[in-house]
């Protein structure tokens, strides 16, 4: 049993050892010599350890008497130490993710379209599986373990449901004032499901953690420019790459690429959103005139920029976002084009007019007579695309 001066004659020895006092009381001492009065315990069939405080700052009378008031509450079926970490990042021990989670869908900000979608995954999947553990002991392995049995049947819904528990323990740390570890982060997206090359798009949620990630990324203003260009012009990467400033016209508004920089061979007209049009005047009034290419190449402004680079830019944007616990599925360039006809055709624009605004050109005669008549109807669509974009970043609505 322990005493104040037993306690204090007690070294640091090469590994931590314990002393026990008694009733399952006992002094842990780690290497570095700090005294810590500790009890074990099993609860749900799993064992748990609660630390009371560090000795002399507790007095071993304190210990004791904390250890009373421990075995009350594990008594009553409640976990000491899981009701000691709730108050200390200032919850409530009876909040559990269903009432928290329920409090965040209604209070975050985000557009209605998005609130429906991930409230039918927390009813779906975060509430059956995970809503009656506090919100102080949830762990990355429940998370995994909660969507394991749909990672195969359903990986965007898995997926979602990862996104969604994060954005609650980031709302938690950022809005409530709460210090708290979020579990989710340590629950890579690519564990879950690897999107293949060809069926790659990427979600509004993972849209508005890049687009706000970019805003902190340390690269050029331009390159982000580049990256925001392309999501919102849905244009092939080298057909960006080799913008020339002579094919846009701001007063029309469209940027027109001749044939010979086209895939399919024929010219295609961009036409050019509000926001895509005040992108290029940010871009002119960067450059000055210096080059004739919208994204001249770094140490020679007669060439453009190397093809390879928006890619890095990206994975750049990736890496930034991970620093503050957001984890963003790989993605190339040409990911964009899928995710802009992916929102498009469930908006429900005509599939011919989302053909037309790729450029993915059929050689025939009704594609020719085709192609004025389709103006309106591509001018509306991509400024639909510029807003929805715009929405997502801010997380806020937008009407068709």
């Amino acid at each position: 049993m322990l005493s104040d001066t037993k306690i204090k004659t007690l070294k640091p020895k090469d590994r931590l050892y314990r002393v026990a006092d008694r009733d399952g009381l006992y002094l842990a001492v780690t290497r570095t010599g700090v005294k810590s009065f500790r009890y074990n315990y099993k609860i749900d069939g799993r064992q748990e350890t609660i630390t009371f405080g560090q000795y002399p700052v507790i007095s071993l009378a304190e210990a004791r008497e904390m250890l009373l008031q421990a075995k009350k509450v594990l008594a009553s079926g409640r976990s000491p130490a899981r009701e000691k970490k709730a108050a200390a990042i200032g919850r409530k021990a009876e909040d559990t993710i269903e009432a928290g989670i329920g409090e965040w869908i209604e209070k975050a900000q985000m557009a209605e379209s998005t609130r429906r979608a991930r409230r039918y995954t927390i009813r779906s999947v975060i509430i059956p599986k995970l809503g009656r553990l506090h919100i102080s002991e949830l762990t990355d392995n429940d998370i995994r373990k909660a969507i394991e049995p749909i990672k195969a049947s359903a990986p965007a819904t898995a997926l979602t449901a990862r996104d969604i528990l994060s954005s609650f323990y980031l709302w938690l740390n950022e809005t409530n004032g709460i210090r708290i570890d979020n579990p989710a982060r340590h629950v890579k997206p690519s564990t879950i499901h690897v999107f293949k090359s060809r069926d790659r798009t990427l979600s509004a949620e993972e849209l508005k953690n890049f687009l706000r990630a970019l805003d902190y990324t340390p690269i050029a203003s331009s390159n982000k420019a580049f990256l925001k260009l392309l999501l919102l012009t849905a244009v092939r990467k080298g057909e960006l790459v080799g913008a020339k400033w002579d094919e846009v016209d701001f007063e029309a508004g469209k940027w027109t690429i001749p044939a010979e920089r086209m895939k399919g061979g024929l010219a295609h007209i961009v036409y050019l959103s509000r926001q895509a049009v005040d992108l290029f005047i940010g871009l002119q009034y960067i450059g000055d005139g210096a080059s004739e290419y919208v994204f001249p190449g770094r140490n020679d402004s007669t060439i453009s920029i190397v093809p390879q680079s928006p890619n890095k830019w990206i994975n750049d944007a990736r890496r930034a976002a991970e620093k503050k616990g957001i984890e963003i599925a790989a993605f190339t360039p040409h990911d964009f084009r899928r995710t802009f006809s992916t929102f498009a055709n469930e908006e429900g624009f005509r599939p011919d007019i989302i053909e037309r605004c790729l450029a993915h050109e059929h050689h025939d005669i009704r594609a020719v007579y085709n192609r004025a008549e389709y103006a309106k109807e591509r001018k509306e669509l991509m400024q639909w695309w510029a807003d929805k974009v715009t929405a997502i970043a801010t997380e806020r609505a937008v009407n068709r």
